[in-house]
């Protein structure tokens, strides 16, 4: 919407397991918000997810399957949203950008609640900091730091731990 005080975007997508014969159903939704900018602030941008898996009449579908136990993974990882299945998520992220420099800076959170249909549920809250930036016309810099808080790991009341990420990513075009 291009408004004059604020444009934004909002975004949703949906899928469903399409069933031989009958309506899709295990319904899964993506919902976005995303602010170019922010007010009169050209250089900052936010953006805002909800993500869910979770279906209360059939709880481990998305990512799992009867007959294929590995599920839609790929050495392990899910391909696909990372919460993975019966699970919530909710993604903030707030970016400044430097055109002079061809480089952006990120502050994201992500909460994500799994095993919804439980009585015991792992919650993992995550801050991080990430910046991207131009080194030359073929040469890009990612770097990201995360801390990560966990509550009853693994499913197990009481179980928590902190996790810490470091990244970085050099990628070369030739």
């Amino acid at each position: 919407m291009p408004l004059n005080v604020q444009p934004f975007q909002v975004y949703t997508e949906g899928a469903a397991e399409d069933t031989v014969g009958q309506r899709p159903v295990q319904w899964a939704y993506i919902y976005g918000m995303y602010l170019p900018r922010l007010l009169s602030f050209e250089r900052f941008e936010f953006r805002a997810e909800w993500a869910e898996t979770y279906d209360r009449h059939e709880t481990s579908t998305w990512y799992t399957h009867h007959i294929y136990t590995s599920g839609y993974t790929y050495h392990g990882l899910i391909i696909g949203h990372h919460m993975g299945t019966n699970s919530r998520d909710m993604f903030l992220e707030l970016s400044c950008r430097f055109p002079e420099k061809s480089a952006r800076v990120s502050l994201a959170f992500d909460r994500t609640e799994h095993n919804i249909s439980t009585p015991v549920r792992e919650v993992a809250r995550e801050m991080s900091i990430r910046a991207v930036m131009k080194l030359s016309q073929a040469m890009d810099l990612d770097l990201i730091y995360g801390h990560a808080w966990i509550e009853n790991v693994e499913f197990v009341p009481g179980e928590n731990r902190k996790s810490y990420t470091i990244g970085g990513t050099i990628t070369q075009r030739f």
